[in-house]
């Protein structure tokens, strides 16, 4: 093959890997295009339900208000919206999958089509050089010739074979540079393969590639330290309650007592796994059984807030999911609370008007607490007083004098039935949302008639720590 024919192949290659890469570059731009899009769909919708949650709850504070066909719907409406949004989710990932698919073609086609170029521009410098030798050493034989006078037989056939051997050689040095050239080609090629590109900013976790073995996808695990998530399993008893955007306060043994903030940021409407709880017991004298129950979980994903420099992949934490919360509200010791025959909600308030002479010892106070509720289904309290300082208060408030100590005597005073509406509630403390009872009012606990001391008056009142 000539040098000329070498040039036309190197042309041709050059127009197909230039028309590879039109084509990977038009593939990649329309990809970028509807990644933007789709990316432009789901940050909309995600604040809309953001924005609809939280006018939800604003607007529907109370039990008895979310038990409202209004308030169903719209709830109902925020979850088909969710749906749509995990779909949503779910095409982002594809097509940031088929983007980056694209980029590495893109990039192949690029590296492929500069090569070509570089082929071509070598082999056509190396003809250029070789036809001025050619033409050099072909001028001098002809100067030599020209000088000879003698038109032996011998003197042409040394002629010739110069000749001969000037061409063998010219085209023995345009294949050698050839050749040259692709194996430098060969090793470029194997020094591009050796090149790992992330596909984002963070932080090295795992490295799977050892020394002399090929990349791989997953010859390194990057990992973005700068957000944090925590994994929960939820069972099927318990997942109806979480909601995406939900506020939830995380604990874990590398940062003590610190509670860390976050919120629900995915929340599975189809199970994970399932868990199955049985359990057979047996001893000396007899043996007992357990039935067998399956339930399902659900994968719940919590979005810490902000960074933590003690967290660590991989490390196990708590999460307390706030269901409820209601702030400077009105509550009363759950233990206050009674109900009539026909199932009305009454407390037995003390008038503290009179002389306290007979009646029954009334054994808590009514206070404005902050209540939140806490992990799982069940709700916690947050107290605003230590145990010591509710306490003098409160023997303060029934004695009139100044120190616990001398509060210790008995009193008691005359209750009286209030009717009540209740609120959210936990073990200790219930809010009322309506009746004729006011902050300060002195409520009789069931079961906390007085025994000659300040045992039942310290069972109606709850430390917080």
């Amino acid at each position: 093959m000539t040098g000329n024919q070498d040039i036309a192949r190197l042309n041709q290659e050059l127009s197909d890997a230039q028309a590879a890469y039109d084509s990977a570059k038009s593939t990649y731009d329309a990809l970028v295009s509807q990644q933007a899009r789709i990316n432009s769909q789901y940050n909309a919708l995600s604040g809309q339900i953001s924005l609809e949650t939280a006018q939800l709850q604003a607007k529907y504070t109370t039990a008895e208000s979310q038990e409202t066909d209004e308030y169903k719907s719209a709830a109902k409406a925020i979850s088909e919206k969710q749906v749509t949004l995990q779909e949503y989710a779910n095409d982002k990932t594809a097509i940031d999958a088929q983007v980056e698919e694209a980029q590495t073609k893109l990039t192949d086609a690029q590296t492929k089509r500069d090569t070509a170029k570089s082929d071509l521009d070598t082999a056509a410098s190396s003809l250029t050089s070789t036809d001025s030798s050619i033409q050099t050493q072909q001028r001098a034989l002809e100067d030599q010739a020209s000088s000879v006078t003698s038109e032996n037989r011998t003197t042409q056939e040394a002629e010739a074979a110069a000749r001969d051997t000037i061409a063998k050689n010219a085209i023995s040095q345009e294949s050698s540079a050839l050749d040259a050239q692709s194996e430098i080609q060969k090793a470029q090629e194997k020094l591009n393969g050796a090149v790992i590109k992330a596909s984002m900013d963070g932080t090295v976790t795992q490295v799977n590639a050892q020394p002399g073995q090929l990349p791989g996808s997953d010859a390194v695990v990057l990992n973005d330290l700068k957000t944090m998530k925590v994994v929960i399993e939820v069972e099927e008893g318990h997942i109806a309650d979480i909601q995406v955007g939900q506020r939830v306060n995380v604990k874990t043994d590398s940062t003590g007592n610190d509670v860390l903030s976050g919120k629900v940021t995915y929340a599975a409407i189809t199970p994970t796994t399932a868990t199955t709880a049985a359990a057979g017991s047996s001893t000396a004298n007899a043996t007992a059984a357990v039935s067998t129950s399956t339930k399902a979980t659900y994968r719940v994903e919590v979005t810490l807030d902000s960074p933590n420099d003690r967290l660590r992949i991989g490390m196990t934490a708590s999460a307390t999911f706030i269901l409820a919360s209601a702030k400077d509200t009105l509550a009363v010791p759950t233990a206050a609370i009674q109900t009539d025959d026909a199932g009305n909600s009454y407390v037995n308030v003390a008038d503290t008007t009179g002389s306290p002479e007979t009646g029954t010892e009334a054994a808590a106070q009514v206070s404005t607490e902050g209540m939140a509720q806490a992990e799982g289904t069940d709700t916690g309290v947050t107290q605003s007083l230590t145990f010591k300082e509710r306490l003098t208060a409160f023997l303060n408030r029934i004695t009139g004098k100044q120190t616990a100590e001398e509060a210790m005597e008995p009193v008691v005073y005359p209750t009286t039935p209030v009717p009540v509406t209740t609120g959210i509630s936990d073990d200790y403390y219930t809010q009322i949302t309506s009746g004729d009872i006011k902050e300060g009012d002195m409520v009789e606990e069931q079961g906390s008639g007085y025994s000659g001391d300040t045992s039942d008056l310290l069972e109606g009142l709850y430390a917080d720590g």
